[in-house]
């Protein structure tokens, strides 16, 4: 190489994307897209890449706010609401509510799971054998509780249609 001439990079291959400066770039899983897209939708997609670039490479956990989410991803808060809890409940995603030293309510740390087809139905079989060894009317600990947001009104899902009183008009 010539003294004084810069070497360009050229990308290299880390994981499973391509980086082209491996100083701000993470790596996302394939099985994101290939085992879950049609679950969790191009929104869900968005939001776990979202969530990935925030995450600490080695233990998988964020906390951007959820009025972060939305504005990253140019949409409302409720939508950020429902596809957190999709993650959730597909097994991509834990979210744990965070307190500060007095107890209050800070902000929800969210850490990313592995996403393959084996380690979710592991996750899942541990969890279903974890609830069924609780006694009758007992509660799960909270060490093994799928934890989402923190109350029903932080995160309001209506899947019944509501109805008007028989004779109301509508407005």
């Amino acid at each position: 190489m010539p003294h004084g001439s810069v070497r360009k990079s050229t990308p290299r291959v880390h994981g499973h994307i391509v980086l082209c400066h491996p100083g701000h770039s993470f790596s996302l899983a394939h099985d994101l897209i290939d085992h879950h897209v049609k679950t969790i939708g191009i929104i869900g997609v968005g939001l776990s890449t979202a969530l990935a670039r925030y995450a600490n490479r080695k233990t998988g956990e964020c906390w951007p706010s959820i009025g972060r989410l939305a504005h990253l991803l140019d949409c409302a808060r409720s939508t950020i609401k429902i596809y957190l809890r999709k993650l959730v409940e597909v097994g991509l995603i834990t979210i744990t509510q965070r307190q500060d030293e007095a107890g209050d309510a800070t902000s929800h740390l969210y850490t990313l799971l592995d996403p393959s087809p084996t380690a979710i139905d592991r996750r899942r079989a541990a969890h279903e054998a974890a609830v069924a060894a609780v006694p009758e009317g007992g509660r799960l600990p909270a060490s093994l509780r799928v934890d989402c947001l923190p109350t029903p009104h932080h995160l309001y899902l209506n899947t019944q249609k509501r109805t008007r009183p028989e004779g109301a008009r509508a407005s």
